[in-house]
């Protein structure tokens, strides 16, 4: 990816520079032991643990889209569960660690034994070039897309096994720098910016082209694809009218949220109340 000099990229500081660290997190007030980490709930408030009917399942890149679902989760009048084993991903047959294989297994069955749950919403982070770690030890590198995506299956075919309807929220295109610090600090500091600002779209569909067709084809599950309006003629954008889309080198950033609602909120819509039937 070629680098990008100050002249294509309006020059706006200090927006940019309020987009630093701005993902959503749960506040440490809210959240609560469950599981094999902590869990804080989302959406319409009143409800006990007990009760709730959707559980959103992940790690930060859970978090991320938290205030999104939070929002249709008010329009519906529930709450959720937002399970947050942030530095692992949720699948407990692989993970980036023995330790993350443990934590995911522990929460997953927390979340089964949640007796009014009847909605699973995953959403995870998509880093196919990372190794993973299997229950035995063994590493794997070359075969992660593969094996990553029938651990998704497998976890996905548990939750329905269980009576839950799935939705899983696909990958996006991720800067794999600090966009907005790095930027932000070039820009004031009157530098050229080298970083991309983009990635393009071929690379992404080369990368995730076979997991999204994939997914695409589960009739059972609503998949939802937030790259459709990330990637737009030929780039997957980290920027968008001057703004970054992300917070750091890959969560994006609250305020991005609105450019993603369009393909999100009415799938998770739908989801919801087709749940409560």
């Amino acid at each position: 990816m070629t680098g990008v000099q100050t002249c294509a990229l309006p020059i706006s500081i200090a927006k940019i520079n309020a987009a630093v660290g701005s993902e959503f997190r749960c506040g440490l007030r809210q959240t609560f032991a469950f599981g094999a980490y902590r869990a804080c709930l989302i959406g319409t408030p009143g409800i006990a643990v007990k009760d709730v009917t959707v559980a959103f399942v992940g790690n930060s890149h859970a978090q991320m889209y938290a205030p999104l679902v939070s929002d249709v989760l008010k329009e519906t009048g529930q709450e959720a569960i937002l399970v947050h084993l942030n530095g692992c991903v949720p699948m407990p047959d692989i993970n980036i660690s023995r330790e993350c294989l443990v934590e995911a297994a522990k929460n997953v069955t927390a979340v089964e034994a949640l007796p009014h749950v009847r909605l699973v919403i995953l959403a995870t982070t998509w880093k196919l070039t990372d190794p993973m770690v299997t229950p035995s030890g063994k590493v794997l590198r070359s075969e992660v897309p593969s094996v990553f995506s029938a651990s998704l299956d497998r976890l996905i075919d548990r939750f329905e096994k269980d009576g839950k309807s799935v939705v899983l929220i696909g990958p996006i295109a991720y800067p794999n720098y600090d966009v907005a610090s790095i930027v932000g600090r070039q820009l004031a500091y009157g530098h050229p910016v080298e970083e991309p600002l983009f990635r393009p779209e071929g690379e992404y569909r080369a990368e995730y082209g076979d997991i999204l067709s994939h997914f695409a084809s589960r009739k059972d599950i609503i998949f939802i694809r937030p790259d459709e309006v990330q990637c737009v003629d030929g780039k997957c954008d980290f920027f968008r009218d001057g703004t970054p889309l992300f917070a750091d080198s890959d969560h994006l950033s609250q305020a991005s949220l609105n450019v993603f609602r369009p393909v999100i909120e009415p799938a998770l819509l739908r989801s919801v109340r087709n749940s409560l039937n």
